[in-house]
């Protein structure tokens, strides 16, 4: 849509961990922490020109919860006024983001899907 923009942060991707001085580590979860990433952070990011933000967490299905550093990312962001929503549904997913107006309400699963 006109006028906004989105980035995303890998940092829900699978990171499989080793068990260093008895403590378990992932490497790429460390790697990431390096670069700036904050604990909580939200996968997708959106900015509008007028200066609005929204906010998308995504979830696995069936197991996948917010953690601690997530709740309190989303109090923030909700405090300052922004849109957030965190669900393992791609539907409402979508559904918001056209509520938002972060995508045209043309937007059908198979645009997400990369098909035609």
């Amino acid at each position: 849509m006109p006028g906004w923009r989105w980035t995303h942060f890998p940092a829900g991707e699978e990171r499989p961990a080793q068990i260093i001085r008895g403590k378990r580590v992932s490497l790429a979860g460390e790697r990431l922490k390096r670069m700036g990433l904050q604990l909580g952070s939200s996968d997708f990011q959106f900015f509008h020109l007028s200066g609005r933000c929204c906010f998308l967490e995504l979830k696995k299905r069936g197991t996948g919860r917010p953690s601690d550093d997530q709740d309190e990312i989303a109090a923030h962001l909700i405090a300052a006024g922004h849109g957030y929503l965190c669900t393992a549904s791609f539907d409402e997913a979508v559904e918001t983001l056209k509520a938002w107006a972060c995508c045209g309400r043309e937007f059908m699963c198979s645009d997400a899907l990369g098909s035609s």
